[in-house]
């Protein structure tokens, strides 16, 4: 029973949360689940498909009753709740499968996004979604007068592990790219402060789509992804895409 009325809370618990909406900040959990074991020793393919046990009397009700709110998750990915080989003091799930840089690149557990999109994005300009909104004729703009970045980062304990990016690129006066040519730059970082030089962009660039692409073997692992250059007109671009997937870094 939860006592209250006004904010949202999550109580987390090995990893099985439960959410409640309450009125006051004085909170009572009179019914905490008593988790007394789970699997011991289980060995699983990153394909998942292991039956994962969770002692606890009362847990596959909540997790048959309600599967929205109520879930076991395993490196952040739900397990999937067996309500038939479940019993009300032994909860079993389906163990995940698990997106590792190891696990993606020798065995290609998840399905490369052509539009990988973390959701996090961010830039020197006002306007940063402008270059992740799939609108190819409006462009990131405005700024201040000093260097410019523009990126994507992914959640904590993880990486973009990408592919191949492209850029769109609007009017260039002239057609003259030497004012890009090796000083926009790609860099990738794994804490947003050291970033390492990917490629600077050479006198290939033009307006349209431009590409880059890696071969398996050289696939970029970052957490961090920017364009960076010196002057803030460098970065400016339409759209920018990723092609890869977000996985947990093991490596």
């Amino acid at each position: 029973m939860l006592d209250g009325t006004t904010s949202t809370v999550s109580v987390i618990s090995d990893e099985i949360i439960h959410f409640a909406s309450l009125a006051t900040a004085d909170l009572t959990l009179t019914n905490a689940l008593d988790i007394t074991g789970s699997s011991t020793d289980l060995t699983c393919s990153f394909n998942g498909g292991c039956t994962l046990d969770i002692n606890a009397k009362g847990l596959s009700t909540l997790l048959d009753g309600d599967a929205k709110n109520n879930y076991v998750t395993v490196c952040d990915r739900k397990c999937v709740f067996d309500n038939e080989l479940s019993t009300d003091s032994v909860s079993k799930c389906f163990l995940p499968e698990i997106s590792t840089t190891y696990s993606n690149l020798n065995f290609n557990i998840s399905e490369p996004q052509d539009d990988l999109k973390s959701g996090v994005y961010w830039s020197t300009y006002p306007n940063t979604l402008n270059a992740f909104d799939d609108v190819m004729t409006d462009s990131v703009s405005g700024g201040s007068t000093g260097e410019c970045n523009i990126g994507m980062a992914f959640k904590p304990k993880h990486i973009g592990l990408l592919s191949s990016i492209k850029w769109f690129m609007g009017d260039i006066a002239n057609g003259d790219t030497t004012y890009l040519q090796d000083k926009l730059i790609f860099q990738g970082s794994l804490d947003n402060t050291t970033y390492t030089d990917i490629f600077k962009v050479d006198l290939n660039v033009h307006e349209g789509w431009n590409y880059k692409t890696w071969e398996a073997k050289d696939y970029q692992k970052f957490r961090f992804y920017r364009f960076h250059g010196e002057s803030k007109d460098l970065c400016k671009m339409n759209e920018l895409k990723f092609t890869g997937v977000e996985t947990i870094a093991d490596e």
